[in-house]
């Protein structure tokens, strides 16, 4: 007995010291979870406090530069006041003696003159003054020429009296052009994605269900004290026009099914809903369909039944593309809608699949008047933090905008991996894949959890497992209204699709609904329906922190899916067709000009619709092109040989264009009518195949040239031509007697490790003067002397009868013209440094580095590693030198129009380098022709390491239309430091900028102070595991071509908290000159043609771009299999664009152009006047008014209709 006492007494102290122990354990358990969720508490409380620090050191930085400012300008004006006062008092000295009759002594004709000198010099020298602080050159003063020596005054002198005979003008820049960097430098912004960089760890911890996240849970018994739970539901089918296959093939075997069972699924289902994106698919469907079908779709429409978003042609690439093609894309599905569909004008913007988000795209789809936006590829970091912060809905304010919401643009953020139906219901994608019901007929979930048809046995947990994802979703966001997208790439194909997934979806909204402590309502809806509901509960909780919208400015570059797998590989893919689609806008936006001034001077006929059928054609091929898997470069090889054909067959279209339209404008007997003309023109290069480059056509007699400038101001500029005699010369038609500086010079060729001469070939070049939006002749013929040649030089002896040749000697050699010496080194011939004319020299060391690719290791991150593809760009390492210096072989050509550096560099990359400066040019014009076709796994870059202190700062720009400022981050692999450079990057310090303007869309970094980087071609063996499913291995011999400048800087107060720049004046002309060449036809007789053509009415303002003038369609008249009959409406759209100019640069331009405040009058800026000038939105949907006389602020764009009546 005591024996079982003492057994029991044991269990029971052991049992009580169990409870005791567990107890303990759940206490400190309990207090450890406390203290994890305060630190989280804190943490994301410290981080909004850093970026509120942030945002008011951004502040209070531009509101002393602001008071800097207005220091300076109180100063003036009380130097301005002083010297009021003291002529005032020596005038009220003089008054006595004048009273008095009294007279000063006459001064001697020497000395009034001497002093009237003295102040006409001392006026000139403050007028140079200003103009030098505000980036504008005058003409050479005689004894600058002079005290140059004689390095620079023979060809001074030339270009000089070229310039004075030709009557250009200097530009005037008033003060309102330079206030941008000092007031539009800033956004006030509660988000700012650099501070916000600053912040996140990048740390990538697992989030459990949600891998890229966190946990998230809520309070059952709260819910229903919360206001209702609304939730849309929103079917959608993303269809790529081209990525897999081609457009054409993605249309016949998938996407007529998608629109031919959304017609006759929404007409019988009452609750379904749908939208639907790319209009050059809808387009395809509308030309086949029938009128009864085509009336069915208007009742969708009209009743919120079907939703376009965005309405554009493509979604387009946000990286790469140029706005002028964003803009043109966009016009073509508007005005598409506009005529076929009549009053529907999307509202909606949709952006789920570009690989990454630009500032600019939410500009313009707000100029479009876009109320709203949905998008997905954020980086999963940036995600997390935004979604921890309840912030996934913000207003996306523009970099420049500072306090002003007028361009805001609301945008949700979806917040998980990607935007099919695992990754839209909720957090945890296992449970939401069971709801995509297609799968039950189809593949199944990877989760291994099949879904279920919905059956009244199951309904009741199935659905409590839907609501479970929708609630936790509705706890990253605001306002309770929840948007749930429902759909997939290529989806609702069947009848049998739209079927399932209607019915059980009804069944699981009807039980949840009626669940009156769910506190629910879920249904059907279009972006249309979810924001209007979202925005009433905004408005309704105004007053309270769910109803403060946040305020968030700058991109989401560089985008990353998972782990260290950053998509910066795209930025660089197929340069081939990048430079390709920069050569068809070209093109494209001459065409649109020349046949827009044509039409409106009654040159072409509107019976005859050819021409205009080629233009829409052009315009179709191009807008395609910008989808984000065609200028992205990311397609499947016959995919990209298709766009490749497009994009040669617009070029072919507008060349044609062109000719007919410069034909009509040049006729001097205007009754012959254009149209019953053959043109005579063809353009000096020539394009065969899609996938090569293009070649020069040899004039080898006497020949007419027509010039054409496609910029709305006058050019002066250097002009190449092919020619086969040494002997012939360039003459201007229009002013034959004054000559026109020219040099002649061999053109030159790599043949191995050698640059030879071609044989009866010869490179032209010559001083051209064009007018604004103008045509000019000039003939080309055969003299006893010729143009001036130029003299060869080089390292080794080179054997010429034609040339003058000189050997080089020395470390180093240097060429030179009126605004740059430049530096190269003698053993590579490559470039190593820039003295401008205004300062001193900037070290701009250029080498060629490759980069390798890492390999595959399945125990890097769990589920194994991708390798670099078409999309990623996973690097096996810092870049390694190309080849070593005496791989270089290199010839120099010096010339008084031009001087050039010819390099054969490494033979790895087939690499030709030419380096050349211009006269009258601020800049060193770089090219880079590589082939890369016998490489594995390589890729080439450009690498610039310069003397500028610019710290981890630099500056890329986005979309060709602003710049924004970047940062580097040694948290950040070296792979998410590249970034898109769709056409600029510099560096800068407080004495120099180094910009490099580029004429394709690359991939560029700043890997170290100082450094510039640019990718020039990559050659990937492996699919990167984004679904192409295929390496990138289809390169072509590529063309990259780079403008260099080094601008010194007037000294200013340097502030840290920049988030934008400008571009100087000089620079923007750079851009748009390298952008839009000088257009030369030539043609083999004269034909009465007349010699200069302008469109303009004198020039416009020199901080002005005309985006384009572009001739509206009226409808498409649609016939049997396809055919479309494209006619022109009398309408035309003038799209302006006003530029951010910085002033600090010392770099003197010539401009034949003057500034405005920003004031155009629009109807008289051409010189065939509108009937009327009517105001419109960016894409023509929406009338503001008639407009004489506008003020446009810097940054902004803006639209005119220009009607001119009947046709």
């Amino acid at each position: 007995m005591r024996s079982s006492s003492r057994k029991w007494l044991f269990g029971a102290t052991l049992c009580v010291f169990v409870f005791v122990s567990l107890q303990l354990y759940h206490s400190i358990d309990t207090r450890n979870q406390e203290q994890r969720a305060r630190h989280e508490h804190d943490k994301l409380e410290l981080q909004e406090l850093e970026l509120k620090l942030k945002s008011l050191e951004g502040e209070i930085k531009n509101n002393g530069i602001a008071m800097s400012e207005m220091r300076q300008k109180l100063r003036a004006e009380r130097l301005k006041i002083k010297e009021l006062e003291e002529a005032k008092a020596e005038l009220d000295e003089r008054k006595p003696n004048e009273i008095a009759g009294v007279l000063q002594l006459p001064k001697k004709a020497e000395q009034m003159e001497n002093e009237q000198r003295n102040v006409e010099a001392a006026r000139e020298h403050a007028k140079e003054e200003e103009q030098a602080r505000r980036g504008v050159i005058a003409p050479p003063r005689r004894d600058e020429e002079q005290s140059n020596g004689g390095r620079r005054s023979d060809k001074v002198a030339v270009v000089k009296k070229f310039y004075e005979e030709t009557n250009i003008r200097n530009a005037q820049i008033d003060e309102n052009v330079c206030t941008a960097r000092l007031n539009m430098s800033y956004a006030k912004s509660d988000i700012q994605m650099l501070d916000v960089y600053n912040v996140i760890p990048f740390d990538d911890p697992d989030g459990g269900v949600w891998k890229q996240g966190f946990d998230i849970s809520y309070d059952h018994a709260e819910v229903q004290r919360q206001k209702k739970l609304e939730v849309i539901v929103t079917p959608h089918s993303h269809t790529d026009p081209g990525w897999i296959t081609t457009f054409e093939a993605y249309y016949d075997t998938q996407t007529r099914d998608i629109f031919e069972s959304m017609l006759s699924s929404l007409e019988k289902m009452e609750k379904m809903r749908f939208i639907y994106a790319e209009i050059c698919f809808f387009e395809r469907w509308w030309a086949e369909i029938d009128e009864r079908k085509r009336d069915a779709l208007k009742r969708l429409l009209k009743s919120g039944h079907l939703e376009i978003v965005s309405g554009a042609w493509v979604m387009t690439d946000e990286a790469n593309s140029h706005y002028f093609a964003t803009v043109s894309e966009m016009i073509e599905g508007h005005e598409w809608i506009r005529n076929h569909i009549g009053d529907y004008m999307p509202t909606n913007h949709w952006s789920i699949d570009p690989f990454g988000l630009s500032p600019t795209l939410a500009f313009l789809m707000s100029k479009a008047n876009m109320s709203n936006a949905i998008v997905q590829r954020v980086h999963y970091s940036v995600k997390k933090y935004l979604a921890q912060q309840k912030k996934l809905e913000f207003k996306w304010r523009q970099l420049w905008s500072g306090n002003s919401s007028s361009k805001d643009l609301f945008v949700h953020v979806m917040p998980f991996y990607s935007y099919d139906i695992p990754h839209t219901c909720g957090p945890d994608p296992k449970i939401c894949c069971q709801f995509d019901f297609w799968r039950l007929y189809s593949a199944g979930c990877p989760w291994n959890v099949p879904p279920v048809e919905i059956t009244a046995e199951n309904l009741a947990t199935r659905a409590e497992m839907l609501y479970d994802q929708y609630r936790k979703k509705a706890q990253l966001f605001k306002t309770n209204v929840l948007f749930v997208p429902l759909g997939d790439d290529f989806r609702y194909v069947s009848p049998s699709e739209w079927k399932v997934q209607h019915d059980n979806y009804i069944k699981l909204f009807d039980y949840m609904n009626t669940k009156q402590q769910w506190n629910i309502h879920a249904r059907f809806g279009t972006l249309a329906d979810y924001f209007r509901l979202d925005h009433q509960r905004i408005q309704e909780t105004s007053d309270s922190e769910e109803g403060q919208v946040p305020v968030l400015s700058g991109d989401f570059f560089t985008y990353a899916d998972r782990n260290d797998h950053y998509w910066s590989g795209y930025y660089t893919s197929r340069p081939f067709y990048k430079r390709m689609d920069r050569v068809l806008q070209h093109y494209l936006r001459s065409a649109e000009i020349l046949y827009s001034l044509a039409r409106s001077k009654g040159r072409l006929s509107s019976t005859n619709g050819a021409e205009f059928g080629l233009l829409v054609e052009a315009r179709r091929h191009m807008s395609l092109f910008q989808h984000h898997d065609g200028v992205t470069g990311t397609g499947r090889n016959e995919v990209v040989n298709d766009y490749g054909q497009k994009m040669l067959s617009a070029i072919k279209n507008c060349e044609l264009i062109i000719y007919k339209a410069t034909l009509a404008l040049m006729t001097e007997e205007a009754e012959k009518g254009a149209s019953r003309m053959t043109p005579s023109f063809v353009m000096s290069e020539r394009r065969l195949i899609q996938d090569q480059l293009p070649t020069g056509i040899i004039l080898n007699q006497t020949s007419e040239l027509i010039l054409f400038n496609s910029l709305a101001q006058e050019r002066h500029e250097v002009v190449c031509v092919m020619v086969g005699s040494l002997k012939s010369e360039i003459s201007r038609a229009s002013t034959p007697h004054i000559p026109v500086p020219q040099q002649i010079a061999p053109v030159l060729r790599a043949d191995s490790a050698s640059v030879l001469f071609e044989k009866d070939k010869y490179e032209l070049c010559f001083m051209a003067n064009v007018p604004p939006f103008g045509l000019e002749k000039y003939r080309l013929s055969i003299s006893t002397s010729g143009a001036a040649k130029v003299v060869v030089k080089s390292r080794e002896t080179i054997s010429s009868t034609d040339f003058e040749t000189v050997l080089i000697s020395g470390p180093y050699f240097q060429l030179d013209n009126e605004f740059l010496e430049a530096k190269f080194d003698a053993e590579t011939g490559l470039l190593q440094s820039v003295t401008p004319s205004e300062g001193s020299e900037v070290i701009v060391n250029m080498s060629y580095v490759e980069y390798g690719v890492r390999g595959k290791n399945p125990g890097r991150f769990e589920g194994g590693d991708d390798l670099s593809g078409a999309y990623l760009f996973l690097p096996d390492g810092p870049a390694r030198s190309l080849l070593s210096r005496n791989a270089y072989q290199y010839v120099v050509l010096e010339g008084s129009m031009l001087k050039k550096v010819f390099v054969i560099g490494p033979e790895k990359a087939k690499l030709e380098h030419t380096a050349t400066i211009y006269s009258g040019a601020a800049f060193v014009q770089l090219q880079n022709d590589v082939d890369i076709r016998e490489t594995y796994n390589f890729e080439v870059a450009m690498r610039l390491i310069t003397s500028v202190k610019s710290g981890d700062t630099f500056f890329t720009d986005l979309n060709g239309y602003q710049v924004i400022r970047r940062k580097r981050f040694a948290k950040l692999p070296l792979q998410a430091h590249f970034y898109p450079m769709p056409s600029a990057a510099f560096i800068e310090d407080d004495s120099n900028r180094v910009s490099l303007l580029s004429a394709q869309a690359l991939g560029v970094a700043n890997l170290e102070a100082g450094w510039l980087e640019v990718m020039l071609d990559r050659r990937l063996n492996q699919d990167d595991g984004r679904g192409l499913f295929q390496d990138v291995t289809d390169n072509k011999r590529t063309s990259s071509i780079f403008r260099l400048m080094v601008e010194p800087l007037e000294s200013a107060v340097h502030f840290d908290s920049l988030t934008t720049a400008f571009h100087s004046m000089a620079a923007h002309y750079a851009s748009l000159r390298l952008h839009y060449p000088i257009m030369v036809m030539l043609s083999a007789t004269d034909k009465g043609l007349s010699s200069s053509f302008s469109g303009m009415d004198g020039a416009l303002p020199c901080d002005f771009h005309a985006v384009t003038l572009r001739t509206m369609a009226a409808p498409t008249l649609y016939g049997r299999n396809f055919s479309a009959k494209h006619s022109p409406s009398t309408s035309q759209a003038f799209i302006l664009h006003r530029m951010g100019i910085d002033c600090r640069s010392k770099v003197k331009l010539r401009m034949a152009c003057a500034t405005s405040s920003g004031k155009v009058s629009v109807p008289s800026l051409l010189k065939d006047k509108a009937l009327r000038v009517t105001e419109t939105s960016l894409t023509l949907l929406y009338d503001k008014g008639p407009v004489d006389e506008v003020f446009v602020e810097p940054m902004d764009i803006r639209t005119f209709r220009l009607d001119f009546g009947s046709s």
